[in-house]
């Protein structure tokens, strides 16, 4: 699992300084650990009339991939082009109201600590 965190931002709702992180949402952590959560969908992959699969990134602004004959090709075309475009700091789609694939605020009244995890 990779996470993107931006090196600074701003909690509205709190006033304080934020960090955003943006992952392709997994359980292999607890994402509840790293603050306020705001999950959102971030791509629809689904067949056509023909049985072919798209993926469709339009929920953050991307493109519809496809068509694959199976699904699991799209859901690899889908991971591999948000991990590219949207899991990059500073592009894409933000917690701050915007759909995203996953989101996470948490204020600090310091700079964070690293949690030391490795994807």
């Amino acid at each position: 699992m990779q996470l993107a965190i931006t090196p600074h931002g701003r909690n509205r709702s709190l006033r304080q300084e934020a960090r955003e992180i943006r992952c392709v949402y997994s359980e292999e952590i607890d994402l509840q650990t790293l603050g306020k959560l705001a999950i959102a969908r971030g791509s629809h992959v689904e067949p056509d009339t023909d049985g072919r699969w798209f993926a469709d990134l339009s929920p953050v602004s991307g493109p519809v991939l496809g068509p694959f004959s199976h699904r699991t090709q799209a859901l690899q075309a889908e991971n591999t082009w948000l991990e590219m475009n949207w899991m990059v700091v500073g592009t894409g789609v933000s917690s701050d109201g915007v759909s995203g694939a996953l989101s996470v605020e948490k204020a600090f009244d310091h700079p964070p600590r690293s949690p030391g995890w490795s994807a």
